[in-house]
């Protein structure tokens, strides 16, 4: 969205505005990312932790810990349903499209 907001305002001005817009989000985002690098590394140092999960357990607590694994859990369980009810809509379709002696479209998101 900030990309399309400065490419907008921009673009009468510069003809690659969106060029720009893009190397500043990215210098934004890079910038945060080594923030919050930083952070972790000196809460790391604080707790004496060796890993991620080490940290979490330390300054959060274990009951904090397994409730951050339980919810990587279900959203591992979500994401594995996904991949299977897109794969099993393909077949369906395709097994639609050919029942009927069509070609399927080209779908331009596959």
């Amino acid at each position: 969205m900030l990309h399309c907001m400065l490419g907008r305002l921009l673009h009468p001005v510069i003809p690659i505005a969106g060029l720009v817009g893009c190397l500043l989000l990215c210098l934004l985002v890079s910038g945060l990312e080594a923030f919050t690098l930083y952070v972790l590394a000196k809460y790391a140092e604080r707790y004496d932790a060796r890993s991620y999960g080490t940290l979490v357990r330390r300054a959060l607590g274990r009951r904090t810990a397994a409730g951050f694994a339980g919810v990587l859990l279900v959203y591992l369980w979500g994401s594995c349903i996904a991949y299977l009810v897109r794969q099993m809509a393909e077949i369906i379709l395709a097994s639609a499209w050919s029942a009927v002696g069509c070609q399927p479209p080209c779908a331009a998101h596959s």
